[in-house]
C-alpha cells in the first residue's frame, strides 16, 4: 500500500489524450533529408494543436476605451527636500532685499520683479518631482517673461495710484493663468486622464500652500507683536516674507502624491454626490427665471453654473472608469440645465448694462459669461451627441481642453491693451456722456478718477480743458483737483484749505455741516485737498450777507452761493444750504479779478416788466451808463 501511487493521479485531468497521436521524433525537410541520404516521406496531415475549451464567462466586464499609463511617482522625498527648501529660502529674501531696495528702485522694475518673485518660484515648487528638468525651465522662463511684462503694464496703467503694490484683478488673473497652464504643462500632451489628475492634484496644493502661508502669516504676526511688546529695539518684521515663503515650500513637500490621490477620491465623491442636489437647484432656478415668477441675479446663477461644470466633471472623472446608469443621466440632465442658467446670467448683466453702462467690474462679469456660454454649449453638445452613441459624455474631454486654451486667451487679452476692462469702461462712460444719455449731474466723475486709472485721467483731461457743457468741464475739473480722501475730514481741515477774503470768518455752522452728495455743494467742503476762495456779500438784498465760494482756475472757474436759513422763531440762524451756483464764462482775469475785489452786486435788470405791444415783446433797457456798458461776454483783447 505504501508503493500506490497518490490518488489524484487518477482524476479525470488527467485521462485526456490529445485527438491526434503526438509525434516526438524529429522532422526534416526534403532538402535536409535528400542531403541526408534519407527517403522523402509523402508530407502527412497537418497536426491540429490540441483543444482545451474553457467555460465562458457569465458576464464580460466592460473594459475602459484606454487605461492610462501608471502614475508618475516623484522622487524620494529626501532628494526634493532640500532642493524645494532652497526654492522657497531664495524666494523669501529676494522679495526681502527687493521691498528693502524699493525706494531706490525704478518703478517698473520694481513692480515686474514683485510679479516674477511672487508666481515664478511657486512654478517651480509644483513642478519639482512631477515633471522633467528642461520642460520645467522652459515654462517657467516663459511665465516669468509674461509675468514681468504684466507688472511693468499694471504700473503704466494705474499711474501709481496702488502704491506700487500689484491690483486684486492682476493676482486673481495671474493665478488663473498659472494655473490652467501649469495643468496643461504638468499634464503633457500624453492622455486626458493625465490632464484630469494634475489639474484636480494642483489645485488641492494651491489651497493647502494657501493655508499653510496663511498660517504662517498670522504665526508670524502673532510673534511680532510680543517681541515689539518686549523688544521694542529689535527689528523683526523683515523675517516675516522669508518665513512665509519657507512654509510653503514645506507644504509642498509634504503634499505628496500618496496624500493628494487620497484628498482627491474624496473631493471628487462629495461633489459627485452634490450632483443631484445641484441638478434640482438649478432646474428650479432656471424654470422660475423662465416662467418669469423670479429673475435670479447673476451671482446666483453664475454660482449654481460653476458648481454643477465641477460636479459633472468630478461625476466623469477621466473617462476611463465606468460610471452608473443613474450617475450617467444625471451628468446629462446637469449638461441641458447650463444653457437656460447661463441666458438668465447673461439677461441680469445685460439690464445692468443697459441701465448703468460699462464698468471694469461688469467688463471681468462678461470674460466669465462668455466662458460659462462655452462650457454650456459644448457641454450640452456633448450630452446630445451622447445619445447617438459612443462614450457617454466622452466629447466634455475635448471640450475642457478647448475652453482651457480659451480662458489663457481671454486672461492675456483683460491682463494687456488688448482689452484692458479699464480702458473700454472709460471710453464706453464717456461716449455716454458726449451722446446726453446721462446728464452731467448724475454721471460719476470721481469713478473716472479713481477706476478708470491712467484712461479716467485723460478723459477727465480732455473734458476740462474742451469745450463741453458748463456742468460736464466743472465736474471733470472737481474730480481731476479733488484727492481720494479716506475719511470725511473735519471742519478745522475744511477750514484750512478756505482763503476768505474779508476780516469776518467762516461761521462754524457752514463747516459742521457734512456736505456730501449735497447736490451744488462746492468740493472744498467735502475734501480737504481742494481749496477755495470765500466772498461775502448780500446778493438777495435781504441784509444779510452770502458767503461765495469760488474755486477752479482763472481761465475756467465756478461758484457756489452758500445762504444761511431762518431757525424755528423765523430768524436769521438755522442751518446752512446751496442757494444758488455761478458758473462764469471762461474769461482770463474773472478769478483775479473777484480776489482783488473787483466786484459788486447790483440790482438784475430783470426786474423791469416787459411791455406787449400788439403782439410784440419790448423789454426796458436799463437808464445807467455803467450797467449798460458791461460786456455780456468775454471782452475782445
Amino acid at each position: 500500500m505504501a508503493n500506490e501511487p497518490d490518488s489524484w493521479i487518477n482524476t479525470p485531468a488527467f485521462r485526456w489524450t490529445p485527438e491526434t497521436p503526438l509525434r516526438m521524433e524529429p522532422k526534416f525537410t526534403a532538402v535536409e533529408a535528400v542531403l541526408a541520404g534519407a527517403p522523402v516521406a509523402e508530407p502527412e496531415a497537418e497536426i491540429s494543436p490540441p483543444r482545451i475549451e474553457e467555460a465562458a464567462p457569465a458576464m464580460e466586464a466592460p473594459q475602459p476605451r484606454f487605461v492610462p499609463a501608471a502614475e508618475r511617482v516623484e522622487t524620494a522625498g529626501q532628494g526634493l527636500f532640500l532642493p524645494r527648501l532652497g526654492v522657497g529660502l531664495a524666494q523669501g529674501l529676494l522679495l526681502l532685499a527687493l521691498f528693502a531696495a524699493r525706494d531706490v528702485l525704478n518703478p517698473y522694475f520694481f513692480l515686474s520683479a514683485v510679479m516674477v518673485l511672487m508666481f515664478a518660484p511657486l512654478l517651480l515648487l509644483a513642478g519639482m518631482g512631477r515633471m522633467r528638468f528642461w520642460p520645467l525651465l522652459a515654462w517657467t522662463g516663459l511665465a516669468t517673461v509674461l509675468l514681468a511684462a504684466a507688472g511693468a503694464y499694471h504700473h503704466w496703467r494705474t499711474l501709481s495710484s496702488d502704491g506700487g503694490h500689484p491690483g486684486l484683478a492682476l493676482l486673481a488673473l495671474t493665478g488663473l493663468f498659472l494655473f490652467v497652464g501649469q495643468s496643461l504643462v504638468q499634464g503633457g500632451a500624453i492622455d486626458y486622464p493625465a490632464h484630469h489628475r494634475s489639474a484636480w492634484r494642483l489645485a488641492i496644493r494651491i489651497v493647502l500652500c494657501a493655508l499653510f502661508a496663511g498660517l504662517a502669516w498670522a504665526a508670524a504676526g502673532a510673534a511680532l507683536g510680543f517681541l515689539r511688546q518686549h523688544y521694542p529695539a529689535l527689528a523683526y518684521a523683515p523675517l516675516v516674507l522669508p518665513l512665509v515663503a519657507l512654509s510653503v515650500a514645506l507644504a509642498a513637500q509634504l503634499t505628496g502624491e500618496k496624500f493628494l490621490g487620497a484628498v482627491q477620491e474624496g473631493l471628487i465623491f462629495v461633489f459627485t454626490m452634490a450632483l443631484p442636489l445641484l441638478l434640482l437647484l438649478g432646474i428650479a432656478v432656471a424654470g422660475l427665471g423662465v416662467l418669469g415668477r423670479w429673475q435670479p441675479s447673476l451671482e446666483v446663477s453664475a454660482a449654481l453654473a460653476v458648481l454643477l461644470i465641477i460636479s459633472i466633471n468630478a461625476s466623469y472623472r477621466d473617462g476611463t472608469v465606468w460610471r452608473p446608469y443613474w450617475q450617467r443621466r444625471l451628468e446629462f440632465a446637469a449638461s441641458l440645465v447650463l444653457v437656460p442658467l447661463t441666458l438668465l446670467a447673461g439677461s441680469a448683466l445685460a439690464a445692468r448694462i443697459a441701465q448703468y453702462g460699462w464698468t471694469d467690474e461688469r467688463i471681468f462679469a462678461v470674460a466669465g459669461l462668455l466662458l460659462m456660454a462655452g462650457y454650456a454649449l459644448c457641454y450640452a453638445g456633448s450630452a446630445l451627441i451622447s445619445l447617438g452613441g459612443g462614450g457617454w459624455m466622452q466629447r466634455i474631454e475635448g471640450s475642457n481642453l478647448a475652453m482651457a486654451f480659451a480662458g489663457l486667451a481671454l486672461i492675456v487679452a483683460l491682463a494687456s491693451p488688448i482689452a484692458d476692462p479699464a480702458r473700454l469702461a472709460v471710453e464706453s462712460q464717456s461716449l455716454r456722456l458726449d451722446q446726453h444719455r446721462i446728464a452731467a449731474d448724475a454721471f460719476d466723475f470721481t469713478w473716472l478718477r479713481d477706476g478708470g486709472l491712467r484712461f479716467g485721467h485723460n478723459a477727465l483731461t480732455a473734458m476740462a480743458a474742451s469745450k463741453a457743457a458748463p456742468a460736464v468741464t466743472r465736474g471733470a475739473f472737481e474730480a481731476l483737483a479733488a484727492k481720494p480722501a479716506a475719511a470725511r475730514p473735519t471742519p478745522t481741515e475744511i477750514g484750512a484749505n478756505i482763503h476768505v477774503h474779508s476780516a469776518t470768518g467762516l461761521p462754524a455752522g457752514l463747516l459742521a455741516r457734512d456736505w456730501s452728495g449735497v447736490a451744488g455743494a462746492p468740493p472744498c467742503l467735502t475734501n480737504a485737498a481742494l481749496g477755495c476762495d470765500a466772498f461775502f456779500s448780500d446778493l438777495d438784498g435781504d441784509g444779510h450777507s452770502e458767503i461765495i465760494l469760488a474755486y477752479g482756475t482763472d481761465a475756467r472757474w465756478w461758484a457756489a452761493v452758500m445762504k444761511q436759513g431762518l431757525d424755528k422763531d423765523g430768524k436769521m440762524g438755522g442751518g446752512w444750504y446751496v442757494a444758488g451756483t455761478l458758473a462764469a464764462p471762461p474769461c482770463p482775469g474773472g478769478l483775479d479779478a473777484l480776489r482783488a475785489g473787483h466786484f459788486a452786486a447790483v440790482r438784475p435788470s430783470d426786474n423791469w416788466r416787459d411791455l406787449v405791444v400788439d403782439g410784440i415783446r419790448l423789454s426796458v433797457q436799463p437808464s445807467s451808463p455803467d450797467l449798460a456798458n458791461l460786456p455780456t461776454a468775454c471782452p475782445l483783447l
